[in-house]
C-alpha cells in the first residue's frame, strides 16, 4: 500500500518535487507563486497529507505489536547505553588515577636516564682524554729514547686514532698540544718507515721490511704503503727504460753530432756509429739489470709479507695484501714490465731509425739478454715456489703448521719433481 501511495506521488507533478532528494522549499514556493494557483495548490496538498495520515494510521494499527516490542527495545537499550556510560566515566576515572600515579615517577626516571647517560658520556670521554694522555706520554718516550722502538710508537698511533674514531675530542683543550705532537708524531713515523721500507727493498734486509710492514700495518695503511712501493718500482723501471732508448741521451758521448733538417730523425755523426751502437746495448744491458733488480725487489717483499701476521688475527700480510689490492704482486709487476718494454722499444723504433736498424740487425743479441735475464728470473720464480709454502708454515713460531699447509708444500714439491724430470739435468 505504501509503495503505490509513493508510486502515484511520483507520477503526480504536484507531489513529485517532494519525493526529490535535493528538494528546496523556496525555490519550490516561488516556483508555484510565479505559475500556477495557490488555492487549487493548497487543496491538493491537504488531499495528499490526509491521504498521508490515513496510511500511517493504517501502518500504526497493522504493526502495533511490533512498534511496542520496538519501544521496550529501545528502552533496554537506552539502560544498557545508561550503564556503559557510567562503566565507562569509572574506567576514565580510574585511567586518570594510574596516570597520575605512572607520570610523575616516570618523569622522575627519565630525567634521571637522561642524567645518567649524560654522567656516562662524561665518563667515557673523561677515559679516553685519560687514555689519551697516557698514550701521547708514552709516545713521545718511544719516540725520543734511543733506539727509536717505531714498531711500538705506530701502536701507540693507532690507538691514540681508535679513540677518537667514534667520539669527537676536538676542541678540548686539555689535548690540543697532544693532538699536535700526535699529528707530528705519525708524520715522522710515516715517514721513518717508509725510509726503512726503501732501505730494506734496497739492501734485501727483511728484518728492515718487516719492521717497515710491520709499522705501516699497526697504523692501518698497509695496502696503500704497498701499493706505493709497487707503483714507484713500476715508476722507476718506466724511467729506467725511457732513458735506455732516448737518441738524445745515446748521442750524447759524442761531441759531433749532425742533425738532420726538419723532419728528419737524429742521426750519429760520421765515425760515431760504433760508439752509438756500443752505448746502446750497454744501456740495454743496464736496463736488464734494473728489471731483475725490480723483480728481485718484488719477491723480496713477497717473502715478508708471507712471513708476517696480525699478531691478534693471525692474518697473513699477504693474504690482506692482496685481498685488499689487485690480485697477486709478482705478477703484476711483470705484466707492467712486459707493457711498458713493448710500449717504449715500438716508439723508440718508430721514433729513431738508427735504434731500430740496429735492434734488428743485432736481434740475436736482444734475444739473448731477454733470455739471460728469464733464466735469471725463472731461479726466483722456482725459489719463491719452494719457499713460499714453507715461510707460510713456520710464520707462526708458537703454533706446529696446520694440515692444510703441510698438504700445500707436498703438491708443490711433488709438482717442482714433475716438472724437473723432464730435464735429464735435473
Amino acid at each position: 500500500m505504501t509503495s503505490t501511495i509513493f508510486r502515484e506521488f511520483e507520477e503526480d507533478d504536484t507531489y513529485a518535487p517532494f519525493l526529490a532528494t535535493d528538494f528546496d522549499v523556496q525555490s519550490h514556493a516561488s516556483h508555484l507563486v510565479q505559475g500556477v494557483i495557490i488555492a487549487e495548490h493548497l487543496n491538493k496538498l491537504n488531499l495528499g497529507l490526509s491521504r498521508l495520515e490515513r496510511e500511517i494510521e493504517s501502518q500504526v494499527g497493522n504493526h502495533y505489536e511490533d512498534l511496542l516490542s520496538q519501544a521496550t527495545g529501545v528502552e533496554t537499550l537506552e539502560d544498557i547505553l545508561n550503564t556503559m556510560h557510567t562503566r565507562i566515566q569509572t574506567l576514565l576515572a580510574g585511567v586518570e588515577r594510574v596516570r597520575l600515579r605512572v607520570v610523575e615517577p616516570y618523569q622522575r626516571v627519565d630525567k634521571h636516564t637522561l642524567v645518567l647517560g649524560r654522567l656516562q658520556a662524561s665518563c667515557e670521554l673523561l677515559r679516553r682524554v685519560i687514555r689519551c694522555l697516557m698514550l701521547s706520554q708514552r709516545l713521545q718516550q718511544q719516540l725520543t729514547t734511543e733506539p727509536r722502538d717505531i714498531t711500538k710508537a705506530a701502536m701507540s698511533l693507532s690507538e691514540l686514532d681508535h679513540l677518537g674514531r667514534d667520539m669527537d675530542l676536538s676542541g678540548l683543550e686539555v689535548l690540543e698540544k697532544e693532538q699536535r705532537l700526535v699529528r707530528q708524531a705519525r708524520s715522522d713515523v710515516e715517514k721513518q718507515a717508509a725510509a726503512m721500507l726503501d732501505r730494506g727493498m734496497e739492501l734485501q734486509n727483511q728484518t728492515q721490511v718487516g719492521t717497515a710492514l710491520q709499522v705501516f700495518h699497526n697504523l692501518g695503511v698497509l695496502v696503500t704503503s704497498v701499493e706505493k712501493v709497487l707503483d714507484s718500482l713500476i715508476t722507476r723501471l718506466n724511467k729506467s727504460v725511457s732513458l735506455a732508448l732516448d737518441v738524445h741521451a745515446l748521442m750524447h758521448i759524442s761531441q759531433d753530432i749532425r742533425r738532420g733538417g726538419p723532419g728528419k730523425a737524429v742521426m750519429p755523426a760520421p765515425g760515431q756509429s760504433v760508439q752509438f751502437r756500443a752505448s746502446l746495448w750497454s744501456n740495454l744491458e743496464k736496463l736488464m739489470d734494473d728489471i731483475y733488480h725490480v723483480c728481485i725487489q718484488t719477491s723480496h717483499l713477497h717473502k715478508v709479507l708471507a712471513k708476517k701476521r696480525d699478531p691478534v688475527s693471525h692474518v697473513c700480510f699477504l693474504d690482506e695484501v692482496q685481498r685488499q689490492g689487485r690480485g697477486h704482486l709478482f705478477t703484476r709487476v711483470w705484466r707492467n714490465v712486459t707493457r711498458i718494454l713493448s710500449h717504449e722499444f715500438a716508439k723508440a723504433a718508430q721514433e729513431s731509425t738508427i735504434i731500430r736498424q740496429y735492434l734488428e740487425v743485432d736481434y740475436p743479441k736482444l734475444i739473448r739478454l731477454y733470455g739471460d735475464l728469464w733464466r735469471r728470473l725463472e731461479g726466483i720464480s722456482a725459489e719463491m715456489r719452494l719457499l713460499d709454502p714453507v715461510n707460510l708454515m713456520f710464520a707462526a713460531h708458537d703454533a706446529p703448521p696446520a694440515r692444510d699447509e703441510v698438504d700445500a708444500l707436498i703438491k708443490t714439491i711433488t709438482s717442482e719433481l714433475n716438472v724437473s724430470a723432464v730435464d735429464e739435468a735435473l
